[in-house]
């Protein structure tokens, strides 16, 4: 009798316990978030559905965090105009820029570091360890309407450096590969996916220069931001970065 009775107190301490879990991660905010496409952190696969490191990461949010996202693929000029408007609420990966300042609020914490670099074909001789240094007699190129850091933004409005937009990172690289640019630039991540993907690596050379890794951002639309408190959705967010899953997506998307 006192088994039993230990047995039934057993499973609906259980029970309880279960529901309160369930209670704890239950979607309590929700965001709809623009990201433009760049593999390996958010792109359409060949049955045009979302995939990709960002992706996986939001659903892992909302499992651990009751966080839930919703993220549309779009180019990035027209994330930035739907999210000026209110159309979506945050925007994804983005960097600071006081001109996006202007409408958009940056929580204090970011969301993940990019390091940016150059790739140029590895027959080529030269060497690059800073941006200034390759002046405008070299062209490179870079994705249409994509920030790259404030040092390289700024170079390139002051016409420090020579810049070609394209519209992506492989169409960059497949310039570069048949000479139509010397200089591809773009976050180092991306480089690699990219050489794989195209199968490049043995032709093109990455090179990390210094002091050009910055943070980047889920930054949130105005109207968003003043109904919601941004930085404590950023704090949870973070938070999932400390288990094995998150790692668990470092190691295959990013690595």
């Amino acid at each position: 009798m006192k088994l039993t009775s230990v047995l039934s107190a057993f499973c609906i301490i259980s029970f309880l316990t279960s529901y309160d879990l369930q209670a704890e991660n239950k979607v309590t905010v929700n965001i709809r978030i623009a990201a433009p496409s760049s593999e390996p952190y958010v792109y359409l696969d060949k049955q045009s559905k979302p995939k990709g490191f960002l992706i996986d990461f939001f659903s892992l949010i909302e499992k651990q965090t009751g966080i839930s996202a919703s993220i549309t693929v779009m180019p990035w000029v027209r994330g930035m105009h739907e999210v000026k408007f209110g159309q979506f609420d945050a925007l994804i990966p983005t960097l600071f820029t006081q001109e996006r300042e202007k409408f958009l609020v940056y929580p204090d914490e970011s969301l993940i570091d990019f390091q940016m670099v150059l790739l140029k074909r590895s027959e080529d001789k030269f060497t690059v360890n800073n941006i200034d240094d390759v002046g405008v007699e070299k062209i490179i190129a870079k994705k249409r309407a994509m920030s790259l850091g404030k040092h390289f933004d700024d170079a390139e409005r002051t016409g420090k450096i020579s810049v070609k937009e394209v519209r992506d990172h492989e169409h960059a690289i497949q310039m570069l590969v048949h000479s139509r640019v010397d200089l591809v630039a773009c976050f180092e991540s991306v480089s690699y996916y990219a050489l794989d993907k195209l199968k490049l690596r043995d032709k093109v050379e990455v090179l990390a220069l210094s002091n050009n890794s910055f943070p980047a951002y889920l930054a949130f639309s105005k109207p968003y931001a003043n109904e919601h408190d941004v930085n404590d959705i950023m704090q949870k967010i973070n938070q999932v970065k400390a288990t094995p899953d998150y790692q668990a997506l470092v190691d295959k998307y990013l690595q």
